[in-house]
């Protein structure tokens, strides 16, 4: 009796969910050798039936395991569901998976890191059987905690503790695992994925709460942001936010220690469902000390287990990338920590050279080349400041005598020659001590008034006829830059082609004045014509000689900023775009890339206005959808969609003053406007204005072929208010407006760019009677992700409308602008 009852009671410890007992007519356990075999105090499995066999080999149970239990020997029917949980999550939603680009072999070291670790578990018993998974959407993949990719379909001969999700496309997937032999309903997890914005930035008083940025001056406050709403199953945790310097891709594989190193420690941050601003947190109050060179970069983990180390399913931005997660830049305007020398060399009348080096140069390597050739009247060695400053940074520059007085085709000769004859006899000079640290493939033209245009001109001579040299060729000039260009040419010869190109300009100008009134002085027509990526800096209070040392004080008009600072302007800009084209050092193009008034390198005051403009490479990094070149009607966009309107004094047609005055008339709606102004000239755009008491919209239909937003990373376009309008007067500020999405269901989500960077108002310069200068564009870009943020409910891959509000319930309450390249950039 005592055997029978120990019996049952192993019997009643299996897992079984039904239970069921056979027996003989008497009530007795019925003898069955043949189930039990040999075994004896066993449980034994026949199919899907537990058998109970006592100490003398006899049958005294038959369990039938039901369909959500499996039949494992010695422990009986055992419930078979596969429990599933995503790590570092909580709550029910989604879990949150960044969308990267698809691991390699070589790549998972670090892929594996922005990947959501799903842990697997069974009943202890059940480890060892087959296991099948699959993941219900095609851009989701599966991999082993080793890396072997198991995609989206897998069977594996036992379970796993763990496997990692990843996603290279946007979207949402259910991961379903079950064992092979079970019909119990299989765990699941729900997954959705997206683009990981930065986290860090600067608060913002209304939607989306937060210019998401990843570049900073070094005496700025550093935060970081986390969008509680894409992160929802995240809500609840606590976590450190850690900065660690920067480390490549490889190092974060080897060494994933969290060592912080901002002042004080790491911040801890319970992450809140309350929005973005409750989740913006101070991460350094104190100016960020550079200790060594320009930059520093940092990459931010949010470390949720607090064990000092990056692990997969952490929030990280950085890790993985070539590019830290943020990066702080250094006083720009400031020498660098190389020691500038400069000596002569060449002959007159038109190869002296001033070349301005680095006295460590024979501790580098080879090293770009920048060329500066002078305007009509100036003289080679008034470019000390920007030689030595360039050179304390680790380049050389050779400033040469040009011939501009004859005009634009010798001063072009010039910048040819005198590029050709130093890299042929650099080798040679001062005892070799340039020796083979010249970058010939890397070389920097930058020009000033007819030299601006001579550079142009001479980059053309090398790609449309012919021009030949044994030490360069039209791919070697990796950068064209132009202060105050003349255009005496038209821009089908003076034309930077597919080469970057940049603008410096000065509105106080009082010999290259930009104005409508001359068409061999209106600069912005060049820059109309680059091909390539593009970008202006357009100083307000800057004359044409601000930018040499010598040249006689022309400047004209309020607020003059001087020399001094207009060399300080001159000297950060120049050094941020060496660093970026010349050195891939990409962060520093943010100076060029976001507005002036918002984000500008920290030696330069406040007070300066800055219009600025940035178009990315037009054949790689974007697509248009309204550049007004093509199909002319103000109903139709260049991409083919329709356009719908009710502003006033619409028209569309070439940006092109048409009575060569600034002063206003209605009859010329493009007064103002040079960034057209000749046969040869092709640039067009649209201008429009509102009052007081109107609100105005301007719907731009998206074609399918674009309308999945996610492809992109901001939408862009250039505008400017319309110098001396009524209502650019009336206004006398700067403008803003509202961008806003439209998707498939008819949602809306707006962004006014007010506190993103506002469009500046024409330089108040008395000139051809009145006061109000050319119209100077600016470019304004908006991260394209922030639509989709917070609790917006927008669908960024299914937008049919970008939509344009004005008027005072979307920004500025009357304005007058123009209007040109909308752009979607990658």
């Amino acid at each position: 009796m005592h055997r029978m009852f120990l019996l049952l009671a192993l019997a009643c410890s299996s897992k079984s969910t039904t239970v069921v007992q056979t027996k003989s007519d008497s009530g007795h356990a019925q003898a069955a050798d043949e189930d039990c075999g040999e075994q004896t105090l066993a449980v034994v499995c026949d199919g899907g039936t537990a058998i109970t066999c006592d100490a003398e080999g006899r049958v005294t149970d038959r369990d039938r395991c039901d369909s959500e239990s499996l039949c494992i020997d010695e422990e009986g029917c055992t419930a078979c569901a596969v429990q599933v949980q995503v790590q570092f999550s909580a709550g029910d939603a989604p879990a949150f998976v960044p969308v990267r680009p698809e691991p390699t072999e070589a790549s998972f070291g670090w892929e594996r890191y922005p990947m959501r670790p799903v842990l697997l578990s069974v009943e202890d018993e059940l480890q060892d059987q087959p296991v099948e998974l699959s993941l219900s959407d095609p851009g989701f993949a599966m991999w082993t905690v080793d890396g072997t990719l198991l995609g989206t379909e897998a069977t594996l001969e036992q379970v796993p503790e763990q496997i990692l999700i990843s996603s290279s496309t946007h979207g949402s997937a259910t991961l379903s695992v079950a064992l092979t032999d079970c019909s119990a309903g299989p765990g699941t997890a729900e997954l959705r994925s997206g683009v990981q914005p930065p986290v860090s930035g600067f608060p913002l008083s209304e939607f989306p709460y937060l210019e998401r940025v990843s570049v900073f001056n070094h005496n700025e406050i550093l935060r970081v942001g986390l969008d509680p709403a894409r992160h929802a199953d995240r809500v609840g945790m606590s976590t450190k936010i850690t900065l660690v310097d920067h480390k490549t891709p490889a190092e974060w594989a080897d060494d994933p220690a969290l060592i912080d190193v901002s002042l004080g420690e790491a911040e801890t941050h319970t992450i809140l469902a309350d929005g973005v601003q409750a989740n913006t947190v101070d991460v350094w109050t104190e100016a960020v000390p550079i200790h060594t060179g320009l930059t520093r970069g940092l990459d931010i983990v949010f470390d949720l287990n607090d064990n000092l180390r990056l692990d997969p399913g952490e929030i990280s931005i950085g890790p993985g990338d070539t590019r830290p997660g943020l990066t702080v830049v250094g006083n720009l305007a400031a020498l660098g920590p190389a020691t500038p020398l400069m000596y002569e060399r060449g002959s007159p009348p038109w190869s002296q050279q001033r070349v301005y080096y680095p006295a460590d140069i024979a501790d580098r390597g080879a090293v770009p080349l920048v060329v500066i050739s002078h305007g009509n009247g100036h003289h080679y060695t008034w470019y000390d400041y920007l030689g030595y400053h360039l050179a304390s940074w680790g380049y050389v520059v050779m400033s040469h005598t040009n011939n501009t007085s004859p005009g634009i085709e010798t001063a072009s000769t010039t910048t040819l020659t005198n590029t050709e004859s130093f890299l042929a006899g650099h080798p040679s000079d001062e005892g070799g001590i340039l020796g083979d640290h010249i970058d010939g493939s890397r070389i920097i033209w930058i020009g000033h008034s007819r030299g601006g245009e001579g550079v142009v001109r001479a980059y053309d001579r090398l790609v449309d006829e012919g021009y030949s040299t044994s030490f360069y060729g039209p791919e070697d000039i990796i950068l064209i830059s132009s202060i105050a260009p003349t255009v005496f040419y038209n821009v089908d010869k003076s034309t930077p082609h597919d080469r970057p190109y940049h603008l410096f300009a000065g509105a106080a100008d009082g010999d290259v004045h930009g104005a409508p009134s001359n068409p061999y002085v209106q600069f912005f027509r060049i820059l109309s014509a680059a091909e390539g990526p593009s970008q202006m800096t357009y100083l307000q209070g800057v004359g044409h000689n601000e930018f040499n040392c010598c040249g006689f004080a022309d400047a004209s008009g309020p607020a003059l900023i001087g020399r001094d600072i207009t060399q300080v302007v001159a000297k950060s800009y120049y050094l941020a775009l060496v660093r970026a084209y010349a050195e891939g050092d990409t962060p520093l193009l943010d100076y060029l890339s976001r507005r002036a008034d918002v984000f500008r390198p920290s030696a330069i005051p406040r007070h300066v206005i800055i219009a600025n403009t940035y178009r990315p490479d037009p054949l790689s990094a974007l697509q248009t959808l309204d550049d007004f070149q093509s199909n002319s009607s103000v109903e139709l966009s260049s991409a083919g969609s329709i356009v719908t309107l009710n502003v006033s004094g619409v028209l569309e047609g070439g940006l092109s003053d048409q009575d060569g005055s600034i002063s206003y008339s209605s009859s010329d709606p493009m007064n103002g406007m040079t960034q057209a102004g000749s046969a040869h000239d092709e640039n067009r755009g649209m201008v429009f204005e509102w009052d007081e008491d109107e609100d105005g919209t301007l719907t731009w239909l998206v074609p399918d072929e674009l309308s999945d937003f996610n492809l992109y990373t901001s939408f862009s376009f250039r505008a400017a208010q319309i110098s001396r309008h009524p209502n650019t007067i009336d206004l006398d500020g700067p403008l803003s407006l509202t961008v806003s999405l439209v998707d498939g269901t008819g949602t809306e989500q707006g962004v006014r760019h007010r506190e993103l960077g506002q469009i500046t108002p024409p330089y108040a310069r008395s000139y051809s009677g009145g006061t109000g200068h050319s119209n100077e564009f600016n470019t304004i870009r908006l991260r394209l992700s922030d639509f989709g943020s917070g609790e917006s409910t927008l669908d960024l891959s299914d937008i049919v409308a970008v939509r344009i509000r004005v008027g005072g319930s979307a920004g500025s309450i009357i304005g007058a602008i123009g209007l040109d390249d909308l752009l979607l950039e990658y």
